[in-house]
């Protein structure tokens, strides 16, 4: 894990909470280290938010469960848990074998 990454989840865990008036990765990551989420006040505008993509009232619309200021822990657990694709994350070891790395190219990425 890069340093970066490891900053970024030591400073998730220092807190119980993450909010925003938007839908964002900050509380999918929150939530996939157990924060309480919410989401809630005056949205954030998107300036020149193309139409096609539906904007603000699409992401409410398909994602409805997750738009309120308390969002139930098994809720966005679950919700963080599929958009990040966790299902798919690997060990160091399985990773090498997938792609056909060589065990010399793995101590020298660590």
């Amino acid at each position: 894990m890069a340093s970066s990454s490891r900053r970024q989840l030591a400073e998730l865990r220092r807190h119980r909470r993450v909010a925003s008036n938007r839908l964002t990765t900050a509380l999918l990551y929150g939530a996939s280290v157990g924060c309480e989420v919410g989401i809630y006040g005056d949205p954030m505008i998107i300036e020149n938010d193309h139409p096609v993509y539906g904007g603000i009232k699409r992401i409410q619309e398909l994602w409805p469960e997750m738009h309120q200021p308390n969002v139930p822990m098994a809720t966005s657990s679950a919700f963080a848990h599929e958009e990040l694709g966790m299902r798919h994350v690997v060990s160091p070891a399985e990773l090498v074998e997938i792609c056909g790395w060589s065990a010399n190219v793995s101590r020298a990425t660590r």
